[in-house]
């Protein structure tokens, strides 16, 4: 399985960040996306928005991340 990680901002424009073998590669990479930033989440939560697509809530009102998860 492959898992595609995008960054949706506060406009709905979703910006692919990379793509990765198992979920604990796009959780590292999440963290360090929000380090690079300089922002502090505190939770992360997830909503599954189907069986392929999970959104990525970290704690900012606007902007999200999605992990679309594919067949190899």
């Amino acid at each position: 399985m492959k898992y595609k990680l995008y960054f949706i901002n506060s406009e709905k424009i979703e910006t692919l960040i990379g793509e990765y073998n198992c979920p604990n590669d796009y959780m590292y990479a999440i963290d360090s996306f929000l380090k690079a930033y300089n922002y502090k989440s505190y939770y992360k939560r997830f909503m599954v928005d189907s069986e392929t697509k999970t959104i990525i809530d970290v704690g900012s009102h606007t902007e999200f991340f999605k992990v679309v998860s594919e067949n190899d």
